[in-house]
């Protein structure tokens, strides 16, 4: 399988190729057919090239302003609404044989850092994870784990590890309690 980062289309990536909206712009439309047109869309982009799978959307709750990398990658601040749009958006890359992958289990938005450059913790309460119920439910074929970690919360504790290699947050929480049966990829 090849993949490629394209949040909002190839112009992540290469240039003179098409841009298309950010996901806080399509949360904020509040019209889930245009999250559907702007996946397909891609999906048609990303096909055209030969991909499977596209590492987007993100579905971080945009909470905090200090977060260096989440801000108008996330379609808001409404886990209700981020569910919603990021589904319509996986439906309409699936709808051109395109996967998607929701991202960065158990939630990016909270942390205050970059975490392409360090890794970040999440201190306490796993605030982010209800955007994914919705999506699980509705069968999101992909969920990538955030390289992050979980401090002070007394069930999911990571220990200092990345949550990409903790037994807790990937098979306990995001298998066994949440029932995820998909493909699962790490940050």
């Amino acid at each position: 399988m090849l993949g490629i980062d394209a949040e909002w289309g190839l112009a992540m990536r290469l240039q003179h190729t098409q841009k298309f909206p950010y996901a806080i712009t399509l949360g904020a439309l509040q019209n889930d057919s245009l999250a559907f047109e702007v996946g397909a869309a891609i999906g048609r982009d990303l096909k055209r090239l030969g991909m499977h799978i596209n590492f987007a959307p993100d579905v971080d709750i945009n909470v905090n302003p200090k977060n260096p990398i989440i801000g108008f990658r996330a379609f808001g601040d409404n886990k209700k609404r981020i569910s919603f749009t990021a589904d319509a958006f996986s439906k309409g890359m699936l709808s051109e044989d395109v996967l998607s992958c929701a991202k960065h289990f158990p939630g990016h938005g909270l942390v205050s850092g970059d975490t392409h450059k360090s890794l970040q913790a999440i201190d306490g309460e796993l605030k982010e994870v209800p955007t994914y119920p919705t999506l699980i439910e509705d069968g999101v074929l992909s969920i990538m784990i955030g390289h992050l970690a979980v401090i002070n919360n007394p069930k999911y504790n990571t220990n200092g590890l990345p949550a990409t290699c903790s037994k807790t947050i990937v098979t306990d929480l995001l298998r066994n309690e949440m029932g995820y049966k998909g493909l699962i990829v790490t940050d």
